[in-house]
């Protein structure tokens, strides 16, 4: 299990929401509207990154915030990024395993949403890299965590 600390600096969250860029990545509840925001904090589900959770996965089946950019606008690149090149990007340690969710809604239709690990995810995919490891997450597990703010 990764130290809370490492590889997140200081409140890391996923956002779950529409925007023009990157598309709906909404999480709503069966009661909610579309446009409610809602927050996945890496602190509420470090517990569940335990070595029994890592499999590994083929990248094409994994939903990720920028997708659709690959192979513009990504790596030195990156569309999120606001340095050149993209410090992000040239830091990202693909030996960590990234975190995906089974099941979770994505604007892809993939099996799997990523919910942390989108530079290290570039990276591979620049490589030529076809599959990897992951910390594989629940969808049932993961929705009662969800939260309106950070």
């Amino acid at each position: 299990m990764w130290e809370l600390n490492e590889p997140w600096p200081g409140e890391r969250f996923h956002e779950a929401a529409y925007t023009v860029d990157l598309g709906n990545w909404e999480w709503l509840k069966s009661n909610e509207e579309p446009g409610t925001v809602r927050y996945i904090l890496m602190k509420d589900i470090s517990h569940l990154l335990i070595d029994d959770n890592i499999q590994t996965v083929e990248l094409h089946n994994i939903a990720w915030r920028g997708k659709h950019h690959h192979p513009y606008n990504t790596g030195e690149n990156c569309f999120c990024c606001k340095e050149r090149p993209a410090l992000r990007y040239l830091h990202a340690d693909i030996s960590y395993p990234g975190i995906i969710i089974e099941g979770a809604p994505n604007p892809y239709g993939n099996r799997y949403r990523m919910v942390d690990g989108k530079h290290r995810m570039m990276k591979m995919l620049n490589r030529g890299i076809k599959s990897s490891q992951f910390y594989v997450l629940n969808c049932d597990e993961v929705a009662p965590l969800l939260r309106d703010h950070i």
